[in-house]
């Protein structure tokens, strides 16, 4: 018997909780950080809008630079 409730603390707290008279690995649960999981993710999740902005704003430089380019040259 272990001495805690599998799930109250693992990954931030879990939907299921576990009581067993045998240690929780030899059921297969795995060993998990108290973290919760979303807090792995969040720094990415954060950059992504900087990222589409600065993808999109290259976009735009190109197209006006090679419009710009397109229309000095139908001049000549």
């Amino acid at each position: 018997y272990e001495d805690r409730v599998y799930g109250e603390h693992e990954a931030g707290g879990t939907l299921q909780l576990v009581l067993s008279h045998v240690p929780f690995t030899k059921l297969g649960l795995p060993t998990l950080d108290p973290r919760p999981l979303p807090s792995l993710t969040d720094p990415l999740n954060w950059s992504v809008p900087g990222i589409i902005l600065g993808v999109g704003g290259l976009m735009g430089a190109i197209y006006v630079n090679r419009s710009q380019a397109e229309h000095k040259a139908e001049e000549e």
